[in-house]
């Protein structure tokens, strides 16, 4: 939106700028080097902005010249908007509005250009009586509403007011705790993410945390572990979940080979290899998005089938790409052997392995994989050698893992795994032994941002989801 006179001109010229691109572009000779596709992006782009360009200064010559009306029924979340229009239909400068308020006219600028973010309700109403503007009618919570009080009511349900500051809350809003209009866009976030009403916000109800459909836990929760903090976390990574499914809703879901063979044959078909980013590169080839998490605990992996798309999430604290390609092919082999048509959730973690028979499969489909169909040989060999003596492992398992030609870190995650089982904590050895380069996070969330469409995405959802890759 234009703010003032300044950036009238300044778009004003702009507009100028690429009305002339538009006419070069469409007389410029076919380039037979360019394909034909990047050409039409080309000017569908650049005449996207030219309309969006011509909407904002029609909407300025608009209100200035009073042709355009100012409501006076909106919304708090939509008050920035409606205090801006008001000033230009008034015809008054952001230096004229301070001195009617007693301020210095950067700060009107500074307000208007972060949309009164960091204004409270207080000052959202003395502005507002500046313009001789009628506010909605508010409830007294919602004036006294703020993202600190919010903040501090999630907290007592379980979530951490770092992860709200950092996954949930709008960027200006980040660093305002008095922020009205700031409050405003985090219960739309709220709303959005975890279905929860304001009330249930400032109200005196206990706020709680559904569980997906039909979830199962893939390990034990430890007893430090609070429920209603896993629940939210959970509840969060399905709705990422949903909005990666969102945006990979053109492509082709081809179905996935059977059994390790065919697993490890087609990534090496498609990539030559099979590393972390060959398979990630693979399930996106064959319609399953793979999303990365950067958020510590809760945990290690989820695998979540929505309205028919498989999603695939990863979210290891250590930034081992053994590690993710081990967990991210845990969790191909639920995909693979999942035949329920609804909605389904999965949850993984490695320190504590549920009893389970589907569990221990999917371990084991994931050392095939890595180890060429020989997990529980080499896996044999390397506890042999090692006399049955733990610590041994460690300077154990480079001399097997070189004698049959296959990734040290590999061998080292699957036995970690399989003594995981046993009730032997081995993997603080097992990290030892583990590359740490290329970050696997990176290259997870850069393949998601080349492969996913988020024009198929709402403004919120598309807002969220940026924000949930961000390191």
């Amino acid at each position: 939106m234009i703010k003032n006179d300044r950036q009238y001109h300044v778009t004003r010229g702009q507009l100028d700028r690429f009305e002339g691109l538009l006419r070069e572009l469409e007389t410029r000779p076919v380039d037979p080097k360019q394909h034909p596709r990047m050409r039409e992006i080309e000017r569908a782009s650049v005449q996207a902005q030219v309309r969006e360009l011509r909407e904002q200064l029609e909407e300025y010559e608009a209100l200035r010249d009073g042709r355009a009306p100012v409501s006076n029924g909106h919304t708090l979340d939509e008050l920035p908007t409606l205090l801006v229009r008001a000033r230009i239909a008034r015809k008054l400068t952001q230096r004229d509005l301070a001195e009617r308020l007693g301020m210095k006219e950067q700060q009107i600028q500074r307000y208007e250009a972060t949309d009164y973010a960091g204004a409270s309700y207080s000052r959202l109403v003395e502005v507002a009586e500046a313009l001789n503007l009628r506010l909605p009618p508010m409830a007294p919570e919602e004036a006294q509403l703020s993202v600190q009080a919010i903040t501090k009511r999630l907290k007592g349900a379980g979530i951490d007011p770092a992860f709200v500051r950092k996954r949930l809350a709008p960027a200006p809003a980040a660093t305002t705790g008095k922020s009205a209009t700031g409050a405003v866009s985090l219960l739309m976030r709220l709303g959005r993410v975890f279905g929860l009403e304001p009330d249930a916000i400032w109200g005196d109800t206990v706020i709680q945390f559904k569980a997906p459909e039909r979830l199962a836990f893939g390990f034990k929760l430890p007893s430090n572990v609070k429920r209603e903090t896993l629940m939210a976390y959970t509840q969060y990574a399905r709705y990422l979940a949903d909005c990666v499914a969102q945006t990979a809703s053109g492509l082709e879901r081809r179905p996935l080979p059977s059994d390790w063979r065919g697993v490890r044959a087609a990534i090496e078909a498609a990539h030559n290899e099979v590393s972390f980013e060959a398979t990630v590169r693979y399930l996106w080839d064959v319609g399953i998005p793979v999303l990365p998490l950067a958020d510590p605990g809760a945990f290690h992996g989820a695998y979540f089938r929505i309205h028919g798309r498989d999603v695939v999430v990863i979210k290891q604290r250590q930034r081992s790409p053994a590690r993710w390609l081990f967990d991210l092919l845990h969790e191909t082999r639920h995909v693979i052997t999942n035949t329920d048509e609804g909605d389904v959730a999965m949850l993984d973690g490695d320190d504590s392995p549920a009893d389970s028979t589907a569990e221990n499969a999917a371990n084991k489909f994931a050392g095939d994989v890595l180890l060429q169909g020989r997990a529980e040989e080499i896996a044999q060999e390397a506890a042999t050698a090692a006399g049955g003596y733990i610590p041994r492992l460690k300077s154990v398992v480079p001399r097997v893992a070189a004698h049959h030609n296959v990734p040290v870190d590999a061998l080292a995650n699957y036995l970690a795994y399989r003594l995981a089982d046993s009730g032997t904590p081995w993997w603080g050895a097992a990290q030892n032994l583990q590359a740490s380069e290329p970050d696997p996070w990176a290259i997870a969330r850069d393949i998601l941002l080349e492969r996913a469409d988020f024009d198929r995405l709402a403004p919120l959802d598309r807002s969220l989801l940026l924000q949930a890759l961000e390191a």
